[in-house]
């Protein structure tokens, strides 16, 4: 714990350093940057929406991420997880703590940052007819 009061770009790289302390294999994949309607092997689930950087899944988000792909993982948090936080487009305090939660259920380590592990374990919306609208359903790809 810090017993000194902070400022200025210190005390942004200290604060960012603890919240968000990826592991290894997280530190290497890049910054999810958009949601992405992917196809699926499942005939029943073909399109599911995922956050990727430039459609692949291999993506990472924490605390301060914004944008389309933490959009992404907020839709599939509350739709098919039950974590009832904002779809804002902003990973912020509950949004982690919604991570959290999925990670805690499935044995995963709890560090709050979206990764491949916390992608593989999570339920995702998926819509049955066409990779646009309205998700109609949820979809484990375990």
């Amino acid at each position: 714990m810090f017993t000194r009061a902070m400022s200025g770009v210190f005390a942004a790289a200290a604060v960012a350093a603890v919240l968000v302390t990826p592991d290894a294999a997280q530190a290497a994949a890049p910054q999810c940057n958009q949601g992405s309607w992917g196809r699926t092997s499942v005939p029943s689930y073909p399109y599911v929406y995922h956050p990727t950087y430039n459609g692949d899944l291999n993506c990472v988000l924490g605390y301060g991420s914004a944008g389309q792909a933490v959009f992404a993982l907020q839709n599939s948090l509350n739709k098919c997880n039950g974590q009832g936080i904002a779809i804002d487009g902003n990973f912020g305090v509950g949004t982690r703590q919604a991570v959290k939660n999925v990670q805690q259920r499935y044995g995963l380590t709890q560090d709050g940052v979206y990764g491949r592990q916390t992608n593989l374990a999570m339920n995702w919306s998926f819509n049955a007819f066409t990779s646009v609208g309205t998700p109609s359903g949820c979809y484990n790809p375990a």
